[in-house]
């Protein structure tokens, strides 16, 4: 079953075989896919919390 990963900071333009998407939006692999790339630091399984920036922009539009 896929379960969601968000990349890092420190992932690179592919992530456990599948293309970056980008630094906090989510991809979908299995538990098998995601086990290295999470103990090398490139995925976690929690979202990243989001800036008070972020928050800030999707205010105004």
């Amino acid at each position: 079953m896929k379960k969601a990963y968000y990349p890092t900071a420190l992932a690179g333009k592919t992530v456990a075989g599948v293309p970056n998407p980008g630094e906090g939006i989510p991809i979908a692999l299995t538990e098998a896919q995601a086990e290295h790339a999470l103990r090398q630091g490139y995925l976690t399984e929690e979202a990243p919390a989001k800036s008070d920036d972020a928050a800030k922009k999707t205010k105004k539009a």
